[in-house]
């Protein structure tokens, strides 16, 4: 009944402060009515219609948020997702985007906190796709493509968890690959900078 509302104001009413309001409400509306498709229309609508607007970082939210549930919550809540190799990220990673977009252009936005809140689990996740799939590689010797999946997450995604899985399957391929410089540097800098981790255990057994 509001869509159905908010929508009938703004056609017949569309300039002004309350057609603005009424497209701002209908974005949620959709949102949680679920229509997540019409909602990130329309939130692209709001952007171009309106882009100098004191709301438009509320319109970026709801882009990213919208973007987030489409790939991460509704699989989250109803699905458990064992093998990130096989998971797509594509939306997760618009949304990433979506949020970077409120962060650098709206730093003093009420939004703001919450999007990097988004962003910090966002990274974690693609970070540990990157590392499952270097894994992957690892475990069927296809050596070099585990070390450039690996080096993805310790160039790209620093601070994140799977960092120092990733120095591991990375310093393992090297050994295999016969490359003893970099596998001991790849195991010096795991040590130097994650002394306790169980990742560093178990390249010492390796007796590098």
């Amino acid at each position: 009944d509001a869509i159905d509302k908010f929508e009938s104001l703004d056609a017949r009413y569309p300039f002004g402060d309350t057609a603005e309001k009424a497209q701002l409400y209908a974005i949620y509306a959709y949102f949680k009515s679920g229509n997540y498709a019409v909602a990130l229309a329309a939130t692209e609508r709001y952007i171009h219609l309106h882009p100098d607007s004191t709301r438009v970082d509320y319109a970026y939210f709801m882009k990213g948020v919208l973007n987030y549930e489409q790939n991460q919550g509704v699989f989250e809540r109803y699905f458990s997702f064992s093998d990130l190799t096989e998971r797509d990220l594509t939306a997760a990673k618009q949304s990433f985007l979506d949020f970077k977009v409120l962060v650098m252009s709206y730093p003093d936005s009420a939004y703001t906190m919450a999007a990097i809140e988004y962003m910090a689990y966002l990274r974690n996740l693609m970070a540990d796709q990157e590392v499952a799939i270097a894994q992957y590689y690892y475990d069927r010797k296809a050596y070099v493509a585990s070390v450039n999946r690996a080096n993805e997450v310790i160039l790209h995604y620093q601070g994140a968890p799977a960092m120092t899985d990733a120095l591991l399957v990375a310093a393992q391929a090297y050994d295999a690959l016969g490359l003893d410089d970099l596998t001991a540097l790849y195991y010096e800098v795991l040590a130097l900078n994650f002394p306790d981790s169980n990742q560093v255990t178990q390249l010492s057994d390796m007796d590098l």
